[in-house]
């Protein structure tokens, strides 16, 4: 592996931690709903998790210090660019996907939230999945559906009934 890729890799997850050491301490303030319990409160998920991310980040920084340490230059590795952005045909794909997500977000959701205030995010999340699945999966449309259902109900049932967080509408 390219030395220029660990060492660009070790500085965004370096980067990465200091970030989310910002967001941990923000989450402190954060007071909506209120609540005595620490896990229904407003800041409960950002708390958990930039904890999280921290600790993988850290993860990743050792990992790649490791590999450093027992890695020698491959005159023959991709540069830099290469690998951060791919071929064309893989730069395509992520505007693709950035295109959808902004679909998604800023379209979808109002729109669907419209047709339904309650579900209206979770008809939303459905239609997203099964076009990105369908687009960049290999799947039949009877698991793409199985799937998309799924993870829908539980991305639904985990902001709406354990995080206690208003639907996006």
């Amino acid at each position: 592996m390219n030395k220029s890729v660990i060492k660009f890799e070790t500085a965004v997850a370096a980067l990465s931690v200091v970030l989310w050491a910002v967001m941990l301490a923000m989450s402190f303030n954060i007071s909506y709903p209120n609540s005595a319990q620490f896990l229904t409160g407003g800041g409960s998920f950002p708390f958990l998790l930039s904890v999280l991310l921290i600790i993988l980040n850290v993860i990743w920084i050792i990992n790649n210090i490791q590999i450093l340490k027992h890695t020698e230059h491959d005159p023959n590795s991709k540069p830099l660019l290469t690998y951060l952005f791919g071929t064309k045909e893989q730069f395509r794909r992520l505007l693709l996907i950035a295109l959808l997500v902004l679909l998604y977000v800023f379209a979808l959701i109002p729109l669907a939230g419209m047709i339904h205030p309650t579900y209206g995010f979770a008809i939303a999340t459905g239609l997203y999945l099964i076009v990105s699945i369908k687009m960049f999966g290999n799947l039949s449309w009877a698991k793409t559906i199985l799937v998309s259902v799924i993870v829908t109900g539980l991305v639904f049932f985990a902001m709406n009934n354990m995080l206690m967080l208003p639907m996006p509408k």
